[in-house]
């Protein structure tokens, strides 16, 4: 996965922000060829809750409801309307969290190593005892 970047500055960087104003402010994690982030989670969370939200909103509907065609289509629309959820749950989801978390090792890797080559770790050492 190691890339082959070349900076046109030569000077040497001394922090952070200089090391990526050298290579033209490319994003970090590929400066340290690691993957790339995943995208936010938050809309895939938000499908599976409204899909709850209206499989419960149709329950609730087919319950209080008189007539008993209305009812059984009520419960069939929250049948369907979730009927998949568990398999896109498992799979979609469990994917992720493992792409997250091998992303976050990356970066707890490089972070270990630059840590390591300091000459002071401790430096580094922020305990809360709170």
């Amino acid at each position: 996965m190691a890339r082959n970047i070349r900076s046109r500055n030569k000077t040497v960087p001394l922090n952070f922000k200089s090391l990526k104003k050298k290579y033209d402010d490319i994003p970090s994690h590929f400066l340290f060829s690691i993957e790339d982030p995943l995208d936010y989670q938050c809309p895939s969370i938000d499908e599976y809750i409204e899909k709850i939200q209206n499989c419960k909103s149709l329950l609730k509907e087919a319950f209080e409801s008189k007539n008993e065609e209305t009812k059984n289509a009520k419960i069939l629309n929250a049948f369907f309307s979730i009927h998949n959820i568990d398999n896109d749950l498992d799979e979609k989801t469990r994917a992720n969290f493992i792409k997250i978390r091998d992303y976050a090792s990356q970066w707890k890797k490089l972070a270990i190593d630059c840590i390591d080559r300091s000459g002071n770790p401790e430096k580094y050492v922020k305990i809360n005892w709170d």
